[in-house]
């Protein structure tokens, strides 16, 4: 499986090391984004769930700060295939 990101933005083959958990894109080391987090179970107080890690893929994690780093001029000039 190759980087989606570096596919279609920069035209070459890297391996991805993970797949986005919102979009299920492949992503490379370059393009992720790992953030971690911890938290309580849905309408359950208590004590908090361990830390977990979440990947997304560059253009996800622009989508949640504002900032697309994956998202260059080439981007919207993508069409899908048929």
């Amino acid at each position: 499986m190759i980087c989606l990101d570096c596919a279609v933005l920069d035209r070459r083959e890297v391996p991805a090391v993970g797949v986005c958990e919102q979009c299920g894109a492949a992503t490379c080391l370059a393009h992720a984004w790992i953030s971690r987090r911890a938290g309580h179970p849905a309408g359950m107080a208590g004590l908090a769930v361990p830390v977990t890690r979440r990947l997304l893929c560059g253009f996800c994690a622009g989508r949640r700060t504002g900032a697309c780093p994956a998202a260059g001029p080439g981007v919207a000039a993508v069409q899908p295939s048929r």
